[in-house]
């Protein structure tokens, strides 16, 4: 888990060898984690909460992630996850 110093939400995608969706988890609140599926395609998610990657399984498949984010400049309110 991690936070990123950035001032809006962050737009994720990844490409990967493992079958099935994937993803970056949220931390909506503090019972509820919201799945954002990235594989082969885009996803928007506020990384100014703790987010991660969703389970899989490493030592059998690779995955590589390209995240855009916003560091300077005005910031957007927080919002949902």
């Amino acid at each position: 888990t991690h936070t990123v110093t950035h001032t809006a939400t962050h737009t994720a995608t990844h490409i990967a060898t493992h079958t099935g969706t994937g993803g970056i988890q949220v931390e909506y609140d503090p019972m509820t984690v919201a799945q954002v599926n990235t594989k082969n395609r885009l996803g928007k998610v506020d990384g100014r909460y703790p987010h991660w990657v969703a389970p899989y399984d490493h030592d059998q498949y690779e995955r590589f992630s390209l995240i855009y984010y916003q560091t300077e400049g005005q910031v957007t309110p927080q919002g949902p996850a």
